[in-house]
């Protein structure tokens, strides 16, 4: 469809595409990504029809579908401008098509090879989405079967016996007779029914695993925590003043998941396996992490228990669900190290144990870019931190935020010695021995070596006490915009 097209819809397209192959999630990966919220809570398009879009095909009407490219593909930092760059293109190819609807017709040009290539390719997409297709109604009659199999082992026959117990398969056969009847089958193009013990063995290993992770971390505390220490530990921002997963390397990204992996054992106590990753509860396991929303399985990995860690810096979650990796929940094609990623049945059968859960906070990540710009601006160790604590008000203030900007070992030193500093810009630094001073006043209660810090003005006679802490005598409440800065007289008591 591209030989038509004008100039900046060309143009449009070439920054959209260019998109998705930075992202790295490719067209299948953004396909998954869309969400109704992206489409007003319509239905969002599927792969055939994103890949047609993208061809030119219908682009003049996407726009919800152009924004959530933007929104899911562009980095943090480049979001906005390219959120803007393609407005300008879409009232720009908006304009130039309305103008070749006023212009007279030219006649029909013959079609190019770009167009051929596009039709190719859709072409292809649309028979990956008739695998998935078939590989989903193929598990429906498995399951059907299975639900059968089942319900006849409740009332004590096995398949194919009748009522009064006549087993056709039983009965000796003679050249003169007809051959026995076959079994029902959901599929007659050789489909083999699998077997109900087979069936359950599977479930019974899931259950095993997600029982015995569930036991160790009810509440995901230790898998979120395994997450942000693996991460801290990779940026090292005492020693390189990165703070977010897009400043690392691509090497270092590799290494992540090792990482995790390493840092994850350590917090739950599970010990290697003998051919997998981890053993957990005598169940061979393999960890499979991604920052992306697409793991990549291999060989080795089919017929086996996988542990998916998933997390998205952005949106700063992270989720965590078991698979039993199957063949025909994989997609045909692989990569150069033959390994493949999930099709729609395979991320539908993901059993989550935690889903979109809050991911430990960074607080730079956040700040606005020009607050963490500002900073990072000073030279010294010092000023930096103070320029944090003041402009990081009213929320918790985490260890390794403290370390990046401070850029020393102990960055503790330089919060202490900060602090009659701020106490003369009535600015109170909290931690978690005034863990009851931070409650009283509503602010977020600091925990382990966070801090949390707050401007205080005095309360004025009759004004009541609630929302206030004592400082050497006088009650102090949060500061409100207008009143003035007043130093404070002391720091609050520790309990």
């Amino acid at each position: 469809m591209t030989a038509d097209l004008d100039a900046d819809t060309t143009e449009l397209l070439r920054v959209l595409r260019e998109l998705v192959d930075r992202s790295g999630i490719g067209l299948r990966g953004l396909s998954a990504a869309l969400r109704p919220e992206h489409f007003k809570g319509a239905e969002p398009p599927r792969y055939y029809a994103v890949s047609r879009c993208l061809t030119g095909d219908g682009i003049g009407n996407a726009g919800p579908l152009i924004s959530a490219i933007v929104e899911i593909c562009a980095t943090p930092e480049e979001r906005e401008a390219k959120a803007a760059q393609v407005e300008r293109l879409k009232v720009a190819s908006r304009a130039a098509s309305q103008t070749r609807r006023k212009a007279p017709k030219a006649p029909a040009a013959k079609a190019t090879r770009s167009w051929e290539a596009a039709e190719l390719e859709a072409a292809r997409s649309r028979i990956i989405e008739l695998h998935e297709e078939l590989a989903a109604a193929r598990r429906r009659a498995e399951e059907s079967e299975r639900s059968l199999a089942l319900l006849l082992g409740m009332f004590g026959r096995p398949w194919g016996v009748s009522a009064d117990g006549f087993n056709p398969q039983a009965v000796p056969q003679t050249d003169a007779q007809d051959p026995p009847p076959k079994r029902p089958h959901a599929f007659e193009a050789g489909l083999d029914v699998p077997v109900l013990t087979r069936s359950r063995s599977e479930a019974a290993r899931i259950e095993t695993v997600a029982a015995e992770l569930r036991a160790l971390d009810p509440r995901g505390e230790r898998i979120a925590g395994a997450l942000r220490t693996a991460m801290d530990e990779i940026l090292d921002g005492q020693h390189t003043g990165r703070y977010q997963l897009s400043q690392l390397h691509r090497s270092e990204k590799s290494y992540l998941g090792t990482k995790v992996e390493i840092v994850l054992a350590n917090a739950l106590g599970l010990e290697p396996g003998e051919q997998m990753d981890l053993s957990v509860a005598g169940c061979e396991v393999d960890l499979k992490f991604t920052m992306g929303r697409h793991w990549l399985f291999g060989a080795e990995q089919v017929g086996q228990v996988c542990l998916l860690l998933q997390l998205d810096e952005a949106r700063s979650e992270w989720s965590a669900g078991l698979l039993l990796v199957e063949e025909d929940l994989l997609l045909p094609g692989a990569n150069r190290d033959g390994k493949r990623p999930l099709s729609r049945p395979g991320r539908e059968s993901i059993q989550w144990l935690f889903h979109r859960m809050a991911l430990p906070h960074n607080t730079l990540l956040g700040l606005a870019p020009g607050q963490v710009a500002a900073i990072l601006s000073y030279r010294s160790a010092q000023e930096r931190v103070v320029e944090l604590l003041r402009t990081a008000q009213h929320r918790r203030i985490n260890p390794a935020s403290m370390a990046t900007v401070a850029m020393q070992p102990d960055y503790m030193k330089r919060v202490r010695d900060v602090r009659p500093r701020l106490a003369q810009e009535g600015i109170v630094v909290l931690t978690r021995h005034h863990q009851q001073s931070a409650l009283a006043l509503g602010l977020p209660v600091p925990e382990g070596g966070e801090v949390v810090t707050a401007r205080l003005a005095p309360i004025g006679e009759g004004e009541p006490d609630a929302g206030s802490i004592e400082l050497d005598g006088s009650r102090w409440a949060l500061a409100r915009p207008g009143d003035p800065v007043v130093p404070l007289p002391g720091p609050p008591q520790a309990h």
